[in-house]
């Protein structure tokens, strides 16, 4: 299980429930983080992965390697200072792989305030799409499901 601290402790946690005890934590860089998506937890060959955002841009990839303990961020470097203003509010991993650019892919999609949606392409490490208005009209994106 992996938790997300509260804005004073600002702390992230990686949990082993059987055994009720704490495997790893770190202290997250950005106070602004508030929420958390797990994703690829299908692959066999892939660790714990997850992906923590929230305001002001804030969007980092985790992996938590089970030998070592050891919890690795990786900072997503948003593609303009204008991202750096935006409060994600909502994100998913998407399940299935989508055809973007001739080529099948998976992304993290965040929601922001304004009712727009981005499209982050873990694997090329890039954002596919900012912004794309998802309603007609102006409103927080609160939740994001895909399959």
């Amino acid at each position: 299980m992996v938790s997300l601290g509260t804005y004073e402790g600002n702390d992230l946690a990686v949990w082993d429930i059987a055994a009720g005890r704490l495997k790893a934590w770190a202290q997250l860089q950005s106070k602004f983080t508030s929420k958390i998506i797990s994703f690829d937890q299908n692959d066999e060959y892939a660790e714990l992965k997850f992906a923590t955002f929230g305001a002001q841009g804030s969007f980092t990839l985790w992996e938590f390697n089970e030998h070592t303990e050891e919890l690795i961020p990786t900072h997503v470097e948003l593609p303009s200072e204008d991202m750096k203003k935006i409060d994600f509010i909502s994100g998913c991993f998407t399940q299935n792989q989508l055809k973007i650019g001739g080529r099948q892919t998976r992304v993290i999609l965040l929601g922001d305030t304004e009712g727009k949606v981005y499209a982050y392409d873990y694997a090329n490490a890039k954002f596919l799409y900012f912004g794309m208005s998802s309603m007609p009209y102006t409103g927080q994106i609160t939740h994001i499901v895909s399959d």
